[in-house]
């Protein structure tokens, strides 16, 4: 899929500069005054039939083009390219959301359609479901048709189902051949993938877009990022199926040093567990040092400075950051892994597939505390995106396979 360069208001948004294109489709993004005002950011992802990510973020009022309204034109990247996802959200100047606007639609061959988006203060604190966009303060379907006039209201239409792989039976499960996740030991049988026992589960099914977090703070804390359910099968979900359940957490960054994570209360349960896959290759990749899980005392916080346990990568490699910093080796890539973070006894454990290091910490969970799953950026990075499948609290360790 291509995202180009548009007329005078549109977001610079350019893969590559894009010429003139019988097929295309231009998607508005306007703004009622009380969500342009303050308005500071625009991010937009655009999502393939493939699974493709692009991603962009525009500075409102950083040239004289980028003012509202703006505007989003795709391309095919391919003959074959029909149906696409574009998802976009606004921004304030302190980084806090103003909405996210979303709608699935296909391209007309020979023609260019318009879709409107609209960001409105009814909407600003609205979360739908992978399929739905806000509309005056309630969830509708995001899956429209585009029209000929920009003004015409969109008809009910297509959504972007999932990626073609999986339609015809999905590729090979991630890890088998190399005595990873799936294929077990020496030949022997997998392992028993998912917990059992005295833990509280947060496995992303129907019920469930996020975790709950305790207080107020929404889980959705990341100045230009997202976390979202995704459903086994869709565009937005991981290359595979997950290990344990139907639907994952999909935690997006566009470019920022903000966290991007959900969080969840673990008051007398100081041992976290989740399974995580971290993109191979693509724009996606997590290449700035970036914490993954965290363990911290008292309620969720954006600040990532404070005081924590975590397992974040760099580099390619991740680390347990405590008192002290311990390597934990290459980060697996392009695959399942079982990520593991504990907290008692003087020590902060982590868990890697199965290999266990720990380091000292002064650090208590015994008055309460929470977890944190996803992505917190320590500098800025672009484009970063993980999964997560079945995150697991519990009053004793549940050890990775």
């Amino acid at each position: 899929m291509r995202v180009c360069t548009g007329t005078l208001t549109a977001v610079a948004l350019a893969l590559s500069a894009c010429g003139p294109s019988p097929t295309q489709v231009v998607v508005q993004l306007v703004a009622d005054e009380a969500v342009a005002a303050p308005s500071a950011r625009v991010a937009v992802e655009v999502v393939s039939p493939g699974g493709e990510l692009t991603r962009r973020v525009a500075e409102v009022g950083a040239t004289p083009v980028h003012r509202w309204p703006f505007q989003v034109v795709v391309v095919p990247a391919r003959a074959d390219s029909e149906r696409f996802l574009v998802t976009a959200e606004v921004f304030d100047g302190e980084g806090r959301s103003l909405g996210v606007q979303r709608v699935h639609t296909r391209f007309v061959r020979g023609a260019t359609r318009y879709v409107r988006l609209r960001f409105s203060a009814a909407c600003a604190d609205v979360r739908c479901a992978e399929r739905e966009t806000c509309v005056d303060g309630a969830c509708a379907a995001a899956c429209v048709e585009p029209v000929p006039d920009p003004a015409q209201a969109p008809a009910p239409g297509p959504c972007l189902q999932g990626r073609p792989d999986l339609d015809a039976g999905g590729p090979p499960d991630a890890g088998t051949g190399d005595g990873g996740v799936d294929g077990g030991v020496d030949g022997g049988p997998p392992p028993a993938r998912c917990p059992v026992g005295d833990v509280a589960t947060f496995d992303f099914e129907a019920a469930l877009d996020v975790p709950r977090c305790p207080g107020a703070l929404p889980c959705e804390t990341s100045p230009t990022g997202r976390v979202e359910r995704a459903e086994e099968g869709s565009a937005l979900a991981a290359p595979a199926p997950s290990p344990c359940g139907g639907a994952v957490l999909r935690a997006s960054v566009f470019d920022s040093a903000s966290p991007n994570a959900a969080y969840v209360a673990v008051s007398g349960a100081p041992h976290l567990r989740a399974w995580v896959w971290l993109p191979a290759e693509g724009g996606e990749r997590v290449d700035s040092p970036t914490e993954l899980l965290a363990l911290a005392p008292g309620e969720a916080t954006r600040d990532v400075a404070a005081p924590r346990v975590s397992v974040w990568l760099e580099d390619g490699r991740l680390r347990l950051s405590a008192d002290e910093e311990v390597d934990l080796g290459a980060a697996p890539l392009g695959r399942w892994i079982c990520l593991g973070l504990s907290l008692s006894g003087g020590a902060a454990e982590a868990d890697v597939d199965g290999a266990r290091s720990r380091a000292p910490s002064g650090l208590s969970l015994a008055e309460g505390g929470h977890a944190r799953v996803g992505l917190a950026a320590r500098a800025a990075g672009e484009n970063a995106l993980v999964w997560v499948d079945q995150v697991t609290t519990s009053s004793a360790p549940t050890p990775c396979p």
